[in-house]
């Protein structure tokens, strides 16, 4: 196979990936931008062995023993109130997980289910791949992979404010929308300043690293 062909093939690859976006507390929306970066390599995995194994990567939140990565210091995710949790399990057909349960009555928890001819049992109920699946109680949930099986975990109490959206900003008012435009026109938030550019480019060779903005970089660590 030439080199061609398989960059076409890689490029056909299907992939399936996730944005999630986090809303901010009203007291917090104008706190000064904070950036952490989370590598793959330091992400906590939680494994199980029951019927086939399931793996548990930890993107926020606690399972298992074990806490996530911290987040920025403003983020909902930092606030212990918000039970908030990002899990996304990797389960063998057969494999067999109890999901805890929320530390509060008043969380609300979604799963999604994804993968080629995706099932899984949760509960009494059996949710298919593209389908999500929200919990009626907050109780212990016993999942069972029918097939080979991803499912995203989100959870969290909600901030229960109001919410209007335009464009990029998330705000809780229109007139607090109107000032965000401002700003930016004004500031670009800092953008000029700290890349000259709108479409920083570098070199092919340069690797992974996360570029903080303030002069300030981090790599992967070495394995």
């Amino acid at each position: 196979m030439s080199p061609g062909t398989s960059i076409a093939a890689d490029l056909l690859t299907p992939e399936h990936r996730y944005q999630l976006w986090l809303n901010l507390t009203k007291k917090n929306k104008c706190e000064p931008p904070q950036f952490t970066m989370q590598w793959a390599e330091e992400v906590p995995v939680i494994e199980h062995n029951d019927g086939g194994r399931t793996v548990v990567t930890l993107i926020a939140g606690e399972y298992g023993g074990k806490k996530a990565l911290p987040p920025p210091v403003a983020s909902y995710a930092s606030d212990p109130e918000s039970d908030l949790a990002i899990w996304l399990l990797e389960m063998e057909a057969g494999a067999k997980v109890t999901l805890p349960a929320t530390k509060k009555d008043a969380t609300k928890r979604m799963l999604y289910v994804h993968g080629d001819g995706a099932r899984v049992r949760v509960g009494a109920d059996t949710v298919d791949s593209e389908h999500g699946f929200e919990p009626t109680q907050n109780a212990e949930l016993p999942v069972v992979a029918e097939t080979p099986s991803k499912i995203l975990l989100l959870q969290a109490v909600e901030i229960d404010e109001p919410v209007v959206i335009k464009g990029p900003f998330v705000m809780n008012a229109p007139e607090e929308i109107d000032q965000a435009y401002r700003d930016y026109k004004a500031t670009h938030f800092g953008w000029d300043e700290v890349w000259k550019t709108q479409s920083p480019v570098y070199p092919r060779d340069q690797g992974r690293f996360a570029n903080f903005g303030d002069g300030k970089k981090v790599y992967p660590p070495k394995q």
